[in-house]
């Protein structure tokens, strides 16, 4: 009786190891996932960040070519009162 205890022994210890094992393993796994999944997020943060900063300079360079026009304009319209005004 007593070596059927050790025997029960050794198998249920054999099983915890198992056990232990798998869900370290497992565990494992999920964290390499998670840490994939951090990656794949910063990546995105910083495509997100370089595309903000190209379109801030689009936006940018819009205005100054906006304000370019506009300042053309008033140029060509001041010629043109100078023009009515002194009848050329």
């Amino acid at each position: 009786m007593d070596r059927m205890n050790t025997t029960t022994r050794l198998v249920l210890a054999a099983i915890s190891v198992f056990s232990l094992a798998f869900t370290a393993s497992d565990f494992a796994a999920d964290l390499d996932t998670m840490m994939k999944e951090t990656d794949t997020a910063k990546a995105h943060v910083v495509s997100i960040k370089k595309e903000s900063g190209e379109v801030k300079h689009t936006v940018k360079d819009s205005k100054t070519q906006k304000t370019m026009k506009d300042v053309g304009q008033m140029k060509d319209d001041g010629k043109n009162l100078k023009d009515v005004v002194t009848g050329k």
